[in-house]
């Protein structure tokens, strides 16, 4: 009988390890998916930061330059901020009248 109670309490013990190892494998990569989240928002709203500055220059460059599409460019740029899509009319702006003009 005490042969028994010997193997039932090395058992639970080999219970309880596997038990917090895997939890601890389990906070460990909670923190890694956190993390990683963390550094991919940080890096977006840099990049969005970036844009935005970007947005402010050429959306000054549009109000102060004079060509024939200027009315439809400044609606573009501003729907974009409204919309969300700056870095899709800063590409666009910048390829098809900023580097076309110089």
């Amino acid at each position: 009988m005490m042969a028994y109670l010997t193997i039932a309490s090395c058992s639970a013990c080999e219970s309880t390890t596997t038990t917090n190892a895997a939890s601890a494998f389990a906070a460990q990569t909670a923190l890694t998916i956190t993390g990683i989240i963390f550094l991919l928002v940080i890096i977006f709203s840099v990049a969005y930061l970036a844009f935005l500055i970007w947005w402010i220059i050429l959306l000054i460059d549009c109000a102060n330059r004079d060509f024939p599409d200027k009315n439809t460019w400044l609606i573009i740029l501003i729907l974009s901020f409204v919309l969300g899509f700056i870095w899709l009319a800063d590409i666009l702006y910048y390829y098809m009248v900023v580097k076309k003009r110089k």
